[in-house]
C-alpha cells in the first residue's frame, strides 16, 4: 500500500475506518474513538458505524513505508473536493475544536452522535497525527464512494500517545442528480478503527475490507 502525507495533525482523535462497500449500513452507533478505546473497537466503543467490505490485496497485508506528515497546523481547512481531503478537513476541525463543524462532515443518513456526546469523546485527545493510505472508489450511475485507510497517532492531554488503524467510507450523490439548488456535498458516512500497540502495527490494520 502507498502512503502519503496528511496536511494535518494537531488535536483530539475521533474514529473510525471504513471499509469500500455499495451501500451503507447505518444500524450501528457512530462515535468519535476515546483515546482511550479498547484494542478491538465495537459498537459500544466510540465508533462510526462499518459496512459490508471489498477482499483486500496482496499489498494491503504489507507493512506500507509511511511518509512524513506535514507541520501541525492550526489553519482551518474545510475542502470536500476528495475523500482524503474531506478527512483531513474532517481532524482539522476537531484538531481546532470546531466539533460542530466536524459534525457536520458526516452524513445525515449516518448513525451519527448527537454533537455532545460526539464532543465528548475527544475530552482527553490533545493532538492528532493523521497518514492515508490508497483510496479507492466505486463509482455508480450517480453515487461516488470511497474508502479511505487511516492511521492515527493520538497524543492525549495526559501527554500519552495512542495509535489506531482503521477505515473511513465517504458518500457524495452527483450533483447533476440531486436536483436542489444547493446540492449536498461528500460526506463520511462511516467509519470503524481498532486500536494498536505501536505505530507500525496501526499501520497494518489500516485496510478498508
Amino acid at each position: 500500500m502507498r502512503w502519503f502525507s496528511t496536511l494535518m495533525c494537531a488535536a483530539l482523535l475521533p474514529c473510525a475506518a471504513l471499509t469500500a462497500c455499495n451501500r451503507p449500513d447505518r444500524n450501528e452507533p457512530v462515535q468519535p474513538i476515546a483515546s482511550n478505546a479498547p484494542s478491538v473497537v465495537t459498537p459500544e466503543a466510540p465508533v462510526a458505524p462499518s459496512t459490508d467490505a471489498a477482499e483486500p490485496s496482496d499489498k494491503d497485508a504489507t507493512d506500507p513505508a509511511p511518509v512524513a506528515d506535514a507541520a501541525p497546523t492550526r489553519t482551518k481547512l474545510d475542502d470536500r473536493s476528495t475523500a482524503v481531503n474531506l478527512i483531513r478537513s474532517y481532524y482539522n476541525a476537531i484538531n481546532r475544536h470546531e466539533y460542530s463543524r466536524a459534525h457536520d462532515y458526516w452524513n445525515e443518513g449516518s448513525a451519527v452522535q448527537p454533537l455532545a456526546d460526539f464532543k465528548r469523546g475527544f475530552s482527553d485527545t490533545a493532538f492528532v497525527d493523521v497518514e492515508f493510505g490508497e483510496v479507492t472508489s466505486d463509482a455508480g450511475m450517480s453515487q461516488r464512494w470511497s474508502s479511505v485507510p487511516v492511521v492515527l497517532s493520538v497524543t492525549t492531554t495526559a501527554g500519552q500517545t495512542r495509535w489506531f488503524g482503521g477505515c473511513y467510507v465517504t458518500h457524495l450523490t452527483i450533483p447533476e442528480v440531486q436536483n436542489t439548488p444547493t446540492p449536498e456535498p461528500m460526506s463520511i458516512d462511516r467509519a470503524k478503527m481498532t486500536a494498536a500497540g505501536n505505530l507500525s502495527a496501526a499501520r497494518k490494520l489500516a485496510i478498508c475490507t
